[in-house]
């Protein structure tokens, strides 16, 4: 979320934002340019960390391998649309950096990566739909837990997924 909100502001900052919108690329093509070497990079970060885990660690997934890549692929577009998003209302990299760091440590700790979410006080249910990592926490958390009883494939993820689906359809269908 940081890089892609920096990266982006530097542009504007620069003026090289402006020269990019008036060449033949359309602006979808050059936000997906922007992003996409930060979603690659990242993911192969995420298996690197897999690789050292088990490597060093002798950890194993204990969920599924596929399930995990494409939740964390889904998280990570939502964080680096974030950064879109926080690149917008910001006019320094030095803004965006703070900001993006502000909303990052605001989803860790109420991911219940901390705090388990039932231990939160009660708050509005609504917040939990922007909140990306609230489901891939949930979800990663469920397998760890599953797998070391049964051998799990994934069904955290899909558990967590299946009630934040659900609780937004409840809400959309509220209003």
């Amino acid at each position: 979320m940081m890089l892609s909100a920096i990266s982006l502001v530097k542009e504007k900052e620069l003026g090289t934002l402006e020269q990019l919108l008036v060449t033949p690329v359309k602006k979808q093509q050059l936000m997906a340019g922007k992003l996409v070497p930060y979603l690659i990079i990242t993911l192969a970060q995420l298996q690197v960390a897999i690789v050292m885990a088990g490597l060093i660690f002798k950890l194993q997934l204990a969920g599924s391998y596929w399930l995990l890549m494409l939740f964390s692929g889904i998280y990570l577009f939502t964080t680096l649309g974030l950064g879109i998003l926080i690149s917008t209302k910001v006019g320094t990299q030095q803004q965006a950096m703070f900001f993006s760091w502000f909303i990052m440590v605001i989803f860790i700790l109420l991911s219940g990566f901390f705090v388990p979410v039932r231990n939160m006080p009660p708050r509005d249910p609504m917040d939990q739909l922007f909140q990306p990592s609230q489901p891939l926490h949930d979800g990663v958390k469920g397998d760890s837990d599953q797998g070391q009883q049964s051998g799990a494939t994934g069904k955290g993820i899909l558990d967590s997924s299946k009630q934040w689906l659900d609780h937004l359809q409840y809400k959309c269908n509220q209003l």
